[in-house]
């Protein structure tokens, strides 16, 4: 049983501070690229999945549409609407769906991951 919670505390461990990177690097990216309309975008995805915190993803969506020239301003407060609404047709939504796609490849591989370090031989059983 030790072992376990001391396994399970290091796979903890090693997510914080995988977060902590991510972090660390989305900062320096969006400071040394104010202006990339897609990783404002990017950066709001991961707000709104990793970090679980809507306002700053709002916050990096409203930037994206100003810079593309859309202030968002259309009427509509809808605080839910995506971004990919206001793309132009084939501009940036097939970014937007490989986003996706590897955002979802990356879950299913942290899954795989965990799940045999938390679980070991118990869950091949």
């Amino acid at each position: 049983p030790d072992d376990v919670l001391r396994d399970l505390l290091q796979v903890l461990e090693t997510n914080d501070q995988a977060l902590a990177v991510a972090k660390t690097e989305y900062s320096v990216l969006l400071e040394k690229y104010p202006t990339s309309t897609g990783l404002h975008q990017t950066y709001a995805h991961f707000c709104d999945s990793v970090l679980n915190n809507n306002h700053s993803a709002e916050k990096h969506r409203k930037e994206a549409r100003t810079l593309e020239g859309d202030d968002g301003d259309d009427g509509d407060d809808d605080p839910h609407e995506h971004h990919e609404l206001h793309k132009k047709p084939g501009s940036e939504l097939s970014y937007s769906i490989a986003s996706s796609d590897n955002h979802r490849s990356m879950i299913a591989k942290s899954m795989t991951l965990f799940t045999d370090e938390i679980m070991g031989e118990e869950v091949h059983a």
